[in-house]
Order: C-alpha cells, then structure tokens, then sequence
C-alpha cells in the first residue's frame, strides 16, 4: 500500500510493507509518527516521533516490539525551495493585467 500527500509548497509520501502499526498525524509543519500496541521506536524506545518537513528527515521508521513483527514505515519529505507563496491579491492583480493587457491588444 502506498500513501502520497502533496500539500502547499511540500510532498510528504510514506509506504509501509505489513499491516499498518503506526499512526500517522499531519499538521501544517510537521508529521508525527506513533507507534501503537506496545511497539516502540528503534532504536530510541519512543512511541512518538515528530518529523518536521526537512529532506533529512527522510527514511524507514521501525516500530518493535519482543515477539512480534516488526512494522517498517518509509517517510519521504521534499520541500520547494524556490516556491512562491502566492496570496489573494497577488493572483487577483495578475488576472486582472492579464484581461486588461488582452483588452488593449
């Protein structure tokens, strides 16, 4: 199974490989990662990891627990680094050039 999220100027995807024992919790600048039924981070022994939107963040996440399977997720993070916020009256003067240039010519 596969996950892809695109969202303002960021591409967040994450894969896992078994039944999924990891939550996954988006907000507007990080991802937070948790482990459920006992399972915990390797190697850190957390349940919780918060990711913010940063190519080093990429990678496989482990969650392990003593007798049970482990459960793998892969999270990739992209940033725009050359993006262009653009706001409401940005798009709206640049609509309204491009009516009255088309007018004039």
């Amino acid at each position: 199974n596969r996950f892809l999220l695109t969202l303002r100027e960021r591409l967040l995807s994450w894969h896992y490989t078994v039944p999924l024992k990891i939550n996954v919790a988006e907000s507007s600048d990080k991802t937070t990662l948790s482990c459920v039924d006992g399972f915990t981070f390797s190697p850190n022994n957390e349940t919780t990891h918060i990711l913010d939107y940063k190519v080093e963040n990429t990678g496989e996440f482990v969650c392990k627990k003593d007798g049970e399977e482990d459960h793998k997720i892969y999270v990739k993070c992209r940033t725009c680094d050359k993006c262009i916020k653009l706001d409401t009256a940005a798009a709206v003067g640049m609509v309204v050039g491009v009516l009255v240039a088309t007018v004039l010519i």
